[in-house]
Order: C-alpha cells, then sequence, then structure tokens
C-alpha cells in the first residue's frame, strides 16, 4: 500500500506544493535539486527549491496558476 507525504517547497508560493506517494524506499534519489533559482530579468520567481525523488515514487506538483509550477519543471528537464 502506499503513503502519500505532502510537503511544501520552500521559498515560493505557499500555494505549491509537493505530494509524494511513496513505499518509502530507502534507495538513493534518481533525481536531486538544491537550492534553484530561477530568474526572469530582475524578478526572481523561484527560490531556493530543494527536492529529491527516489525510484517507485510518484511526485504531484500541485498549485494556482502563476506558481511556478511549469517554470520548475522546464527548469529541470
Amino acid at each position: 500500500s502506499l503513503k502519500v507525504r505532502q510537503r511544501k517547497l520552500r521559498k515560493i508560493p505557499r500555494s505549491l506544493k509537493l505530494i509524494w506517494a511513496t513505499k518509502f524506499s530507502m534507495q538513493e534519489p534518481i533525481l536531486k535539486v538544491r537550492n534553484l533559482d530561477v530568474h526572469f530579468g530582475h524578478t526572481k520567481v523561484l527560490h531556493g527549491v530543494s527536492l529529491d525523488v527516489r525510484p517507485k515514487e510518484i511526485l504531484i506538483l500541485m498549485g494556482p496558476n502563476g506558481a511556478g509550477k511549469t517554470v520548475l519543471l522546464k527548469t529541470i528537464f
């Protein structure tokens, strides 16, 4: 059975959330992001984002329009 954990990303809008569904994999992360900042000109749109994704985890990125979901994914990938 999967256990769902909910975490808020640090230093970006409170409405943007990450939700993990996992079987508590203790394996090393297959994706690590540390202190990610994204700027458009002089505007800082993501501030110090950090996250780990481990094998067999399902990650859901939720938030309202303009919260930074697409910016985060386009920056990582």
